[in-house]
């Protein structure tokens, strides 16, 4: 039965600090390479740890870096949001972006049957006729934590996109309660940004 965390063939999911949003709205979603070229300051919620080894391993076939590509995850409720919720980080902060499924197709695009970091397990791949090398059942589990590391890792199953994904690619916005929803439509309004919805889905986060 499905969990309803994982959308085929609809959407695939961005997170973000609430107060990276107005910079979104104005430039799209950008990798943390163009963020950096641009000179754009942004609330960074990545473990750097982490981020050290995303930024040096390259997409196979390609001189890409992780850091080229903006990452989105197939399934709701990865296990990074329940890493910030642990460092801290309200989750009421954290804000999804939903980004049509359809840049799966595109040929700056590529997708991972698991997190893009784990460097020996981990397969990369092009082209929507792959898609079944997605495991559905870990993108849409709700528990995770006690099916072992390789379910963990297919949990985190990413779609990356070169340089960035824009405004006419994103479709709306997740938040955790309706007081998140006033300040992401506050945001909206102020941008004059009128055809994104801003959904409450509290069953997304931890």
């Amino acid at each position: 039965m499905s969990n309803g965390l994982f959308y085929k063939d609809e959407y695939l999911f961005h997170i973000t600090h609430i107060k990276n949003l107005p910079a979104i709205l104005k430039k799209g979603i950008l990798c943390k390479n163009q963020l950096s070229v641009e000179r754009i300051g942004y609330v960074d919620v990545a473990d750097s740890d982490i981020q050290q080894v995303r930024a040096h391993k390259c997409i196979p076939g390609t001189e890409y870096t992780l850091h080229d590509c903006v990452p989105l995850f197939f399934g709701a409720r990865p296990p990074m949001l329940l890493a910030l919720k642990a460092r801290g980080i309200l989750q009421e902060e954290i804000v999804y972006i939903v980004v049509d499924w359809n840049i799966i197709k595109q040929p700056t695009t590529w997708f991972t049957d698991g997190n893009a970091r784990s460097i020996r397990t981990t397969e990369f791949f092009q082209g929507i006729s792959h898609i079944d090398k997605i495991d559905c059942d870990a993108v849409d589990a709700y528990y995770w934590s006690d099916k072992g590391d390789d379910f963990k890792r297919k949990k985190q199953a990413e779609v990356l996109k070169l340089n960035k994904v824009s405004l006419d690619e994103i479709a709306g916005f997740i938040v955790y309660n309706n007081i998140a929803k006033e300040k992401v439509t506050e945001i909206l309004n102020s941008q004059q940004v009128r055809n994104k919805d801003v959904v409450v889905g509290g069953g997304f986060y931890y």
